[in-house]
């Protein structure tokens, strides 16, 4: 007797937890984006790059009881990485640093080169762990609570094109008004000698 081809279904395969997250920032995006995220890398659309988001920054509710310092900020950003990537400049590794003023110490994220138009920034983690998991192990490692942590997009200061233009727009009037100064020198000395030249003959 033949046997009957099996209709029965292959087995499901469950497909584990999303490794990436994916959101975008610029002008009508949303201006904080979680941080507290259960994947090891977060991509991020960025419209303009230095010209309208100039650099992404973490806040937090965390203080200094919750281990939120410079130490374990600095932690932090050696546990991460930042590629931009450009269609016009490729991929180029992006700066993390940690900032202080007088209030303390803020984490900051580099969005790539400048350009008109939208590129991805790609975060990971170096472990492989998730951010979630490593902000618990540096900047609230003695939190006990919930807690918010999430990037916000710092504004560019302006088209730096536009500005160089204006910068050489202003070195020309200065120019300019150096050449009338002059001019009206040279009139005023030569209505001088003439004036003398008349008396001399009066």
């Amino acid at each position: 007797m033949d046997k009957q081809p099996s209709t029965s279904s292959p087995p499901a395969v469950h497909a584990g937890p999303p490794s990436t997250h994916r959101t975008s920032v610029g002008k009508g995006e949303p201006t904080y984006i979680d941080f507290r995220i259960p994947t090891p890398e977060l991509r991020i659309g960025v419209t303009g790059p230095q010209m309208l988001v100039a650099r992404l920054r973490l806040v937090t509710d965390l203080g200094m009881f919750d281990g939120y310092c410079h130490p374990a900020l600095q932690e932090l950003a050696d546990s991460l990485q930042a590629m931009s990537l450009c269609g016009a400049d490729g991929a180029t590794e992006v700066k993390i640093e940690v900032v202080t003023n007088r209030l303390g110490a803020s984490l900051e994220i580099d969005v790539g080169p400048m350009s008109m138009y939208a590129t991805e920034l790609v975060i990971t983690t170096r472990s492989g762990d998730s951010f979630d998991a490593l902000l618990g192990k540096t900047i609230a490692r003695l939190r006990n609570t919930a807690f918010s942590a999430g990037l916000v997009p710092v504004a560019g200061q302006g088209h730096r094109e536009h500005m160089a233009s204006a910068g050489k727009h202003l070195d020309d009037m200065e120019d300019m008004e150096e050449l009338i100064d002059a001019g009206e020198h040279e009139l005023d000395s030569g209505s001088d000698s003439k004036g003398g030249h008349h008396h001399g003959h009066s």
